[in-house]
């Protein structure tokens, strides 16, 4: 199955021209995963991905000279930042609003959402069908997914957490989940790679997703912020993004990272 055709890809998109404003002269360093599509690390860690295509545009723009990768498993990525070891996270941090209070998001880059990945016969459209059967639930240690099954009711000996993708899918083919939660990128990566495998959409589940910086890097922020709002929804940009399976319906729209913050503060 094609990857592209499990998200319905853009349609080709015409090149424009960018040149970066002014010069930092110095590499930022960016913290990621091991995410694919969304951001993961190539040979010598040479940063790949969606998020990373952006961040490498917005940051050229902005004038700096270049990035250098910090690459941590997901549940690193804020800690990472915290004590120093990256300047920007760019693993496609959804903007949430615990992860608000803890550090600063750049505005929106996206918007996505979460779906459920497991065997092709096993039929959840929602966790309260996991609940109900009484199975397990896997996903990422760090993930927007615990939060949600224990909102929705799930019990904490019936979730399993584990470092991310590959572990989910991992626990999905052994039997030891009934479904996994991850993003819809990540579902369609892993669904285009074994024919196995099905996927749904979580119900509800729609985010949007930025930089993340400490609270306390104003400069870098403020440069991002000036920079993506020149870059995304260009032709350009979607151009760039096309291979990964980014489309226009993925575009943040109009939306703020006060509006994101505050999406599922009720939930």
């Amino acid at each position: 199955m094609n990857f592209k055709m499990v998200l319905a890809a853009a349609a080709a998109a015409s090149l424009t021209a960018f040149s970066a404003v002014g010069a930092y002269a110095d590499n930022v360093k960016i913290g990621f995963a091991n995410e694919v599509p969304w951001a993961y690390p190539g040979e010598g860690n040479e940063p790949l991905g969606f998020v990373n295509v952006i961040a490498q545009n917005v940051l050229e723009i902005a004038g700096y000279d270049g990035t250098d990768s910090v690459v941590s498993e997901w549940g690193g990525l804020i800690p990472g930042l915290e004590a120093g070891r990256s300047d920007m996270v760019t693993g496609g941090l959804y903007i949430t609003p615990s992860r608000c209070n803890a550090i600063a998001f750049s505005d929106p880059i996206m918007q996505a959402y979460d779906a459920f990945v497991m065997s092709g016969d096993a039929g959840v459209t929602s966790y309260q069908d996991i609940i109900d059967a009484g199975g397990t639930f896997v996903t990422g240690a760090g993930y927007n997914q615990v939060a949600a099954w224990a909102d929705a009711g799930g019990a904490p000996g019936k979730i399993l957490e584990v470092p991310g993708p590959a572990e989910i899918v991992a626990a999905v083919e052994a039997g030891r989940a009934m479904a996994g939660g991850v993003t819809v990128f990540t579902a369609a990566e892993a669904i285009a790679n074994n024919d196995n495998l099905t996927m749904t959409a979580i119900p509800g589940s729609t985010y949007y997703v930025g930089f993340g910086f400490t609270k306390s890097n104003h400069k870098l922020r403020t440069a991002v912020n000036a920079a993506i709002h020149q870059y995304v929804g260009t032709d350009k940009m979607l151009a760039d993004v096309a291979e990964y399976g980014y489309s226009k319906a993925n575009l943040p729209g109009d939306t703020t990272v006060g509006e994101a913050c505050l999406l599922h503060a009720n939930d």
